[in-house]
């Protein structure tokens, strides 16, 4: 497992059988190679290098979904329509703040108004 130390974006090209290739707008690229016996064994040293997120609050594990919906007004009521329609049931709505797109040297990204 690789884990990589820069945030800039980066490019992970896995067609090939016999090389693979990383790209990244950036002349320094830093990570930890891990070796794991199990995908769960990879995930526990991969947190144990990151750090484990916190417990989500007591109100996410009510019985429903958490769905995260962007597009304005129209697409939030229309896609809840359709859950409440289905009889899908629906413990939140994450709305996201969009405020445009940045450039990142590789292409654009969803600037979601953080600073990150």
């Amino acid at each position: 497992s690789l884990h990589l130390h820069n945030v800039e974006p980066t490019i992970f090209d896995f067609t090939s059988h016999t090389r693979y290739s990383i790209r990244t707008p950036c002349s320094v690229l830093s990570g930890t190679f891990v070796s794991a016996t199990s995908l769960l064994h990879a995930l526990e040293l991969h947190t144990s290098l990151k750090g484990r997120t916190r417990p989500l609050p007591k109100w996410t594990q009510r019985n429903g979904v958490l769905v995260g919906i962007q597009g304005g007004t129209h697409a939030v009521s229309h896609v809840c329509k359709v859950l409440f329609k289905y009889r899908c049931p629906l413990a939140g709505v994450l709305i996201k703040d969009w405020t445009g797109t940045k450039s990142m040297g590789m292409g654009n990204t969803t600037n979601s108004g953080s600073n990150s």
